[in-house]
């Protein structure tokens, strides 16, 4: 089975608000009002000059009925993605990585990240032109398929593959790579149904990772 990634875009979270206000048929002025801020404000953060601080994810959830979480991991998301070529963080993995390359430090290291290994990842799952489409959001893995189960599995092996080679170099979190928001979104709108169709699978039970599959 042939498996594709996709390069994921950048999305401001100012598109995924300019999005839920016109599927509401709101306003910028009229959304201001309700959460108590300048419109202005609410201008520049869908124009992306404006960043969305945890007070305005507040306003935000209280408005949209959402968990604030979710428009600070919209916000994060997209400040990752802006910075990923920036010079000095670049220089900073490449050190780390010399430095995880000793004999004694990779060792110590394998060690620590298989005991700090205790997370589950979040895995989106969509029919997309007559393939079945599998993100997982928290490593922003893409595995495109003929069939809902192969594309699930073909997502899965990418998953351990990249925990494994985070692995050898002493971190899980040396794999994580947010999705980018609009994986996101899609994500919290199958979660907030009152019957989500989600299903759990371990990934790994030495480490204790599993993958939580919802179905769009």
């Amino acid at each position: 089975m042939e498996t594709k990634l996709r390069p994921a875009r950048v999305v401001k979270p100012g598109h995924i608000l300019k999005e839920e206000l016109e599927a509401r048929g709101w306003t910028q002025k009229a959304f201001a009002q309700v959460i108590g801020r300048p419109a202005q404000m609410v201008n520049e953060i869908i124009s992306g000059k404006k960043s969305i601080t945890p007070e305005t994810a507040l306003l935000f959830s209280a408005a949209f009925g959402t968990s604030p979480e979710l428009w600070l991991n919209l916000e994060s998301s997209y400040r990752l993605r802006l910075m990923e070529t920036d010079t000095e963080t670049s220089e900073v993995a490449r050190r780390a990585e010399k430095l995880s390359a000793a004999p004694t430090g990779r060792n110590r290291g394998s060690q620590r990240g298989s005991k700090r290994m205790r997370f589950h990842l979040d895995v989106l799952v969509e029919q997309v032109e007559g393939e079945y489409v599998a993100h997982c959001l928290q490593l922003d893995l893409v595995a495109t398929a003929t069939t809902e189960t192969a594309a699930v599995e073909d997502i899965l092996n990418l998953v351990r593959a990249q925990l494994d080679f985070a692995k050898e170099h002493g971190n899980a979190l040396y794999a994580i790579k947010p999705a980018p928001p609009e994986a996101w979104l899609k994500l919290w709108r199958v979660c907030e149904r009152e019957h989500p169709v989600c299903q759990a699978r371990q990934i790994s039970g030495n480490a204790d990772i599993e993958a939580v599959i919802c179905h769009v």
